[in-house]
């Protein structure tokens, strides 16, 4: 009895050993000096481990949702940019779509309206607004901040309208984002 009972003591102790583990990158392997799992002065050894990061392209632009020409002066607004996070070589467009007119129509009458923005006229097709990432020098404050495109709508020249009535169109705006160049 004496025999079964100090042969489970040195099961339950041999259980009870502990072993030193190394952690390594998938390919390397550390092996203890001379191949003995016991020895717990492994040979040195380094391996390296790849740390990887993936800021995924981001923006906001903003449209105004609607604008009331007027016959009396030229009406701004902008179409913004925030938070924009793009690779360096790209920027976003905003485009005037190609199938816009630069109209406004009641059931009897149309009246043509002009539109321009800081480089000069624009036109269905032409490039309304455009926006990069801003640049890493530049200070938090400045890296949120909105991009803006002032956008002016030219007055309505009285004598372009015949009728009275209420005048409405749409203007569409292409967004995309391009290499910059």
């Amino acid at each position: 009895m004496k025999k079964i009972i100090a042969g489970l003591s040195a099961f339950a102790l041999a259980g009870m050993m502990t072993m030193t583990a190394y952690a390594t990158a998938a390919g390397t392997t550390i092996n203890p000096k001379g191949g003995d799992p016991f020895d717990v002065t492994p040979d040195t050894a380094s391996a390296n481990t790849t740390i990887t990061y993936k800021a995924d392209p981001a923006y906001t632009v903003t449209i105004p949702s609607k604008v009331t020409l007027s016959d009396t002066a030229d009406v701004t607004t902008d179409i913004t940019a925030s938070n924009v996070r793009l690779m360096s070589t790209q920027k976003i467009l905003v485009k005037i779509s190609g199938t816009s007119e630069l109209k406004v129509k009641s059931s009897s009458a149309e009246i043509a309206y002009s539109l321009s923005n800081e480089t000069g006229a624009l036109t269905p097709g032409g490039t309304a607004a455009t926006f990069q990432t801003p640049a890493p020098t530049m200070t938090a404050a400045e890296k949120t901040a909105a991009l803006t495109e002032t956008l002016t709508f030219g007055k309505i020249a009285s004598d372009a309208v015949t009728y009275a009535g209420d005048y409405t169109g749409t203007l569409t705006f292409d967004i995309s984002v391009s290499t910059a160049g």
